[in-house]
């Protein structure tokens, strides 16, 4: 057997499930979170951490508690942060997993993935392992928003139900990604093309990659945390920085603040990339 295979049998090897369905998708998770570790270049997770965590995932779609009612903190503890469609909690030391609600477009941001590695650009971006999870998890955070869910109808005089309404507050696919810290959230550090286009020149002063060109050929980047935007063009130069605005303004990428933006530390090079760490956050 491969150290492949080896290791994706020893992760699963000790996961308890009675049911066979959550067993298949274990295997899954577990197939999909080392091929995304191997072909990046990341820490494989420990067959100790990360067999507990996949133990623990499986617990919370067995509900083995049996208390009536999803809640995820009684399998991963509190959540690191959440958003409008995300949950985000601790995995392993090296790992994160994130459940993703119905609302999230899940599928979209995959298929940015696709397109950045069709354009020999993936490595912009966080590695990022997704699967839909074989049933539904309830949030315990994420508001359900449900004023919509029914539409008045002035004909009849009657509420009845809103078709195109999704449920926010339910999960439906989770997704692995390395830990990393983003940058922080720092006004100082963003400046918005649209209000402010004359700082633009601060920024582009401060890039050097950037101080020969045209500001309004580079308002794709409206809002982008300007010291990863300046760690970036110094770790990709002017055709990076060309690529990345033309992949942004094709694929309507548009919030790359301090927030969605970080520095990933691959095992192999030890060196810390600039990459995106969520594309479509909400």
């Amino acid at each position: 057997m491969n150290v492949y295979l080896d290791t994706v049998s020893r992760l699963c090897r000790d996961v308890d499930t009675p049911n066979r369905s959550t067993r298949d998708f274990i295997e899954r998770v577990a197939t999909g979170w080392v091929d995304m570790a191997t072909k990046r270049f990341l820490h494989l997770p420990s067959f100790a951490d990360g067999g507990d965590a996949l133990q623990a995932l499986a617990n919370l779609i067995d509900n083995t508690r049996h208390t009536g009612e999803d809640d995820i903190e009684l399998y991963f503890g509190e959540p690191i942060a959440h958003g409008s469609f995300k949950e985000c909690y601790d995995l392993t030391p090296e790992y994160i997993i994130k459940f993703c609600a119905m609302r999230n477009p899940t599928l979209d941001e995959q298929s940015i993935l696709v397109s950045a590695a069709e354009h020999n650009m993936k490595h912009f971006f966080v590695p990022s392992f997704y699967i839909q999870l074989p049933r539904a998890i309830d949030s315990k955070y994420l508001d359900k928003d449900d004023d919509d869910a029914e539409v008045y109808d002035p004909d009849t005089h009657q509420w009845t139900p809103n078709l195109d309404w999704v449920d926010n507050s339910q999960f439906t696919y989770i997704c692995i990604q390395p830990r990393v810290e983003p940058l922080g959230d720092s006004e100082e550090n963003a400046v918005q093309f649209h209000i402010a286009p004359h700082l633009w020149r601060d920024m582009f002063d401060a890039i050097p990659e950037l101080r020969n060109e045209n500001l309004n050929d580079w308002a794709a980047l409206d809002g982008a945390c300007l010291n990863w935007l300046a760690d970036f063009g110094y770790y990709y130069g002017l055709t990076g920085l060309e690529r990345l605005r033309d992949f942004c303004e094709t694929f309507g990428i548009w919030d790359l603040h301090a927030e969605n933006t970080c520095h990933l530390i691959p095992s192999v090079s030890g060196r810390a990339v600039p990459a995106i760490l969520d594309w479509m956050s909400r």
